[in-house]
């Protein structure tokens, strides 16, 4: 029995398999358009081919046709000059022959511009007797009479009884020319010989008609490659096929060489196929485009979606707040993150114009000129610190950073600003700063506590002159053996010693209070006067003789004394503890105080053991002592004082 559900399917099944065959189809069809495009490109370029081939085998062709042409009439214009030297040779060959014979035979041949240059009429033994143009050496064949080749070429066609050709040589001019040796029999010994020199470049010249020249170059070469002379009538590039064939006579390896120009295609033919090619893809391109226009626009608009999902889905995770105003500074965006940081609902804010609802009403003229300052460009690159209010009223802290918005114009449309809670921060960077007061307190505690047993050396001698006054005073009371001047004057001395105590146990009261760092003008001298009061019993008990160079005039500072007080006590400390190896005679702690640049320069000098190169690196970082029992953070704090009062402390090692 066959399932009711066997030859069923889903809804979904249905169109999946629907827009699968809609795709197969499209697919299909537009493979076949792209094979119908191919192939019909394929055959207009097999065509065009077809014909340039068919052009260049005729133009092959119709060289070769024209250089065998050209070789058989130059072959002929040889040979007939040829049987004129003979027939000139018979007639000079009679005794009572005269140069003036000569002369009128050789012009005759001369004149008919069959390429020779000069003819000459030597004797069997090569002495000269008349030449045409007349040469100026009668001992001379042509231009190179004693060469070997014009010798040889003499004795070659003496011994065959008919003319000879000589290889080819330069002449001055830079053309080259070849000789035709004709003998000249008497009675069947040899009377003489006429000598004729061609000129290859008379030869081409008078020889190659113009209508050659129009479509070749041609040349006559040597068996070595050489160009002996060429002629052509168009400038360019040769592009043609060439051919060549030799050149006989003269021979002795000379080709007769030719190259064409490339064949100007007819321009009617070519304007036909282009038209036709032009068309067929106008036709294609055009459907191609329109479907590649729509394709293009779907995926543009595709695209743009996701941009913009991504981009939403993007700033709506930011805690930063977004805020875009326009040149106005009409509110035109906010993000989630800046509602929920403000309080208000996109819908409340976006087309609010200044004063906005979350300005503090108390700090609104401020918030305005920074708005304006904005509006007019002039945005700091650290950005913007205010105080915002949100809806229920409560107020917190915002750094704003402001960029142009730029349209795809170009132009500028508004602001873009990214508000930032820094509330928190601002919390912990207060949270810091007391932590760093606490720390710094107790610093002056730990220092007070290393310094009691001097301190208290310091407090035993005034409070011990005290009771001796008080007791001597008590006895002669008692006695009734006194005066009352001797009275006053003991109790002055007990006064002045219970003075001296408490200024010690004041100095220590106001080296160890905590208080709230105050900026206030200070007398540096009094600072430092100050601190070396307070540490001067501890540089006594370690044997340590403190020296001391202060300018007369220091400029005022202002900043905290007491944190300033500090600083020298620990360093002036550093340098007491650092000399407790050093011989008694050289424990020299040096304090000089000058005027510097924009402040005041403080050099601490002490004669220690130093600091290795690889701890002074380390020497201001936070917990690094170079104490067994140091809690490494005095010199850390020091530098955190002098920096927050604009300062600088370092260490540079000092030999001497």
């Amino acid at each position: 029995m066959t399932s009711p559900w066997r030859h069923q399917q889903t809804p979904a099944k249905i169109a999946t398999t629907k827009i699968s065959t809609m795709k197969i189809a499209t697919s299909w069809y537009l493979h076949l358009s792209r094979l119908a495009f191919v192939l019909f490109l394929a055959a207009l370029g097999a065509l065009l081919w077809l014909n340039d081939k068919s052009d260049r085998d005729e133009q092959r062709a119709t060289l070769i046709s024209d250089m065998l042409w050209l070789e058989q009439d130059m072959h002929f214009a040889l040979n007939r000059n040829a049987e004129q030297l003979q027939a000139m040779a018979l007639q000079l060959a009679d005794p009572g022959a005269t140069t003036a014979q000569f002369e009128t035979n050789a012009r005759r041949l001369l004149v008919d511009e069959s390429g020779l240059r000069q003819l000459m009429w030597y004797t069997a033994d090569l002495r000269f007797r008349a030449a045409l143009p007349p040469t100026t050496d009668a001992g001379m064949v042509g231009e190179t009479a004693d060469t070997v080749p014009s010798r040889e070429t003499f004795r070659l066609a003496a011994a065959l009884g008919k003319p000879s050709y000589s290889p080819t040589y330069a002449i001055v001019d830079g053309d080259a020319q070849f000789e035709i040796h004709v003998p000249q029999f008497r009675d069947g010994q040899l009377g003489g010989m006429l000598v004729g020199t061609y000129s290859i470049r008379a030869l081409l010249s008078q020889l190659l008609p113009w209508w050659l020249t129009e479509r070749y170059r041609v040349s006559i070469v040597d068996i070595g490659g050489t160009v002996l002379g060429s002629k052509t009538a168009i400038s360019g590039d040769l592009l043609g096929p060439s051919y060549q064939l030799p050149f006989e006579p003269p021979g002795h390896g000379l080709t007769l060489q030719a190259v064409a120009y490339e064949q100007k295609s007819s321009l009617a033919r070519n304007l036909l196929a282009v038209a036709i090619v032009l068309l067929a893809v106008a036709v294609l391109a055009s459907l191609w485009a329109l479907r590649r226009h729509i394709q293009r626009r779907q995926a543009a608009e595709s695209a743009l979606r996701d941009e913009y999902a991504f981009r939403k889905a993007m700033e709506d995770s930011l805690d930063t707040g977004l805020r875009a105003r326009d040149l106005a500074g009409r509110i035109t965006h906010v993000n989630p993150a800046f509602c929920q940081m403000t309080g208000w609902t996109a819908e409340e804010l976006v087309g609010l114009c200044p004063p906005m609802p979350y300005w503090l009403p108390e700090d609104i003229e401020r918030t305005r000129a920074v708005h304006d300052n904005v509006l007019a460009g002039s945005i700091p690159s650290e950005g913007i610190e205010l105080v915002f209010r949100r809806k229920n009223g409560e107020h917190f802290d915002v750094l704003i950073h402001e960029a142009p918005l730029i349209d795809s114009q170009g132009r500028h449309k508004g602001w873009m600003g990214s508000v930032i809670d820094i509330s928190e921060r601002k919390q912990n960077e207060e949270l810091a700063r007391q932590q760093q007061a606490r720390l710094q307190s107790t610093a002056r505690l730990v220092a007070m506590g290393e310094m009691a047993s001097s301190l208290a050396h310091e407090l035993n001698q005034p409070l011990a002159a005290i009771a001796s006054y008080n007791a001597g005073v008590l006895n002669q009371i008692r006695a009734g053996d006194f005066s009352r001047d001797e009275l006053a004057a003991a109790l002055d001395k007990l006064g002045q010693q219970a003075q001296r105590a408490g200024q010690v146990i004041r100095r220590i009261y106001e080296f160890v209070r905590r208080s709230e760092p105050r900026r206030e003008n200070c007398d540096f001298r009094t600072i430092v006067d100050n601190a070396m009061e307070l540490l001067e019993p501890d540089a006594r008990q370690h044997g340590i003789r403190i020296e001391r160079e202060i300018a007369a005039t220091l400029p005022p500072i202002v900043g905290d004394a007491v944190l300033l007080g500090q600083v020298l006590v620990n360093l002036l400390r550093n340098g007491i503890e650092a000399m407790a190896t050093t011989p008694t005679e050289q424990r020299i702690l040096a304090v000089t105080v000058a005027a510097g640049e924009g402040g005041i320069h403080l050099i601490l000098c002490d004669h220690g053991h130093g600091i290795p190169e690889a701890m002074a690196e380390r020497l201001f970082e936070p917990f690094f002592s170079t104490k067994s029992e140091g809690m490494g953070m005095g010199l850390n704090i020091c530098r955190s004082i002098v920096e927050s009062h604009q300062g600088r402390l370092w260490f540079e090692a000092n030999p001497g």
